[in-house]
């Protein structure tokens, strides 16, 4: 009702006022923004995830959450593919957080549709050097391989998905073909 009556600039002062009272009592708090790229991101709402993430690392460049932030933002970019950007800030979140293979397996994929296939085989490597029993990134290696002509190379990759999880198609279908490209049928 007071907000109704009062000038915006009060409003805002209030506004900022209570949100600095509810950090206070809860730092988590600060992170709000980044919470509602997550929500949007989560729903599929790529261009508002993208928003919230551009406006929570605006507002806190540095801090605890900030390679996560990046990570969001460039797979928000990734979905409204807009590459360039993705792989701008993919390579970004490599420089703070080397380590983290998710992003190495996501920028493999953007260097692989953009037939950077050396790039994306490098990339695809580096994920399945940092979590070598993730299925998924040893799928990526071999099939990428696949694409680069090396079927021999291919095969303990998927040879090591199809163990992991045996009822990954991809990885059963990716070794057939690297089976069979190779003449062991």
């Amino acid at each position: 009702m007071y907000a109704a009556m009062a000038p915006d600039v009060e409003v805002d002062e209030e506004a900022a006022d209570a949100r600095l009272r509810a950090i206070t009592r809860d730092p988590l708090l600060r992170h709000a923004t980044l919470f509602a790229g997550d929500r949007h991101w989560l729903n599929g709402d790529s261009g508002e995830a993208l928003d919230a993430y551009t406006r929570y690392l605006e507002e806190l460049p540095v801090g605890p959450f900030t390679a996560y932030a990046l990570r969001r933002q460039a797979s928000s970019l990734m979905r409204l593919r807009r590459d360039d950007e993705a792989i701008e800030v993919y390579e970004r979140v490599d420089a703070m957080a080397p380590d983290h293979a998710d992003s190495h397996l996501d920028l493999g994929v953007l260097y692989r549709e953009r037939g950077e296939l050396d790039r994306a085989l490098e990339a695809f490597a580096r994920a399945r050097s940092i979590l070598p029993e993730r299925s998924t990134y040893a799928i990526a290696l071999g099939n990428t391989l696949m694409i680069a002509g090396r079927a021999d190379e291919a095969i303990p990759e998927l040879e090591s998905a199809v163990a992991a999880k045996p009822t990954a198609l991809r990885a059963q279908l990716g070794l057939d073909a690297a089976l069979l490209e190779s003449g062991r049928a």
